[in-house]
């Protein structure tokens, strides 16, 4: 409701801030804006090798604010291996901050996906009775193997 106080408790590092696109947590979605909030602070500083949002206001009177410009090699914005580190040490900067009340981690966009295929991959995908002898009309349907079951 007052962007001013809110801007100066984040300059001030004094708690406070904008809550991400959908809200906080699972339930309201909060992980949307989480991500695309780091998209940005990818692409706005890391590829550009300026300042990341922590350190934008480290400068009394000046802000430190960087742009982006789109390319698919990110050679072309400099270094690849100093960008490549840039990046693993802003991920590592994120995984390693203070975690949420109750949480074991904090996630980098994509992780939980991966892990659950991996998880997947590796042990198979619980399906319901009903589903199974589904895919077991298409498969025959089809001509192809009926599906693993183990």
């Amino acid at each position: 409701r007052n962007a001013d106080r809110v801007l100066q408790n984040i300059i001030a590092k004094a708690g406070g801030g904008i809550l991400p696109v959908g809200g906080a947590g699972e339930e309201t979605a909060g992980y949307k804006g989480y991500g695309f909030a780091m998209l940005c602070e990818i692409a706005t500083a890391i590829l550009s090798q300026g300042a990341t949002s922590d350190r934008i206001y480290q400068t009394p009177g000046r802000a430190e604010i960087c742009h982006f410009f789109m390319a698919v090699d990110h050679g072309l914005f400099g270094d690849k291996a100093a960008i490549e580190e840039g990046l693993s040490a802003y991920l590592q900067k994120i995984r390693s901050a203070q975690k949420a009340e109750g949480q074991p981690r904090i996630y980098i966009h994509g992780e939980k996906e991966s892990e659950a295929a991996a998880e997947r991959l590796a042990n198979g995908l619980l399906v319901n009775a009903a589903t199974l002898e589904e895919l077991r009309r298409i498969a025959a349907g089809r001509g192809l193997p009926p599906p693993q079951v183990g």
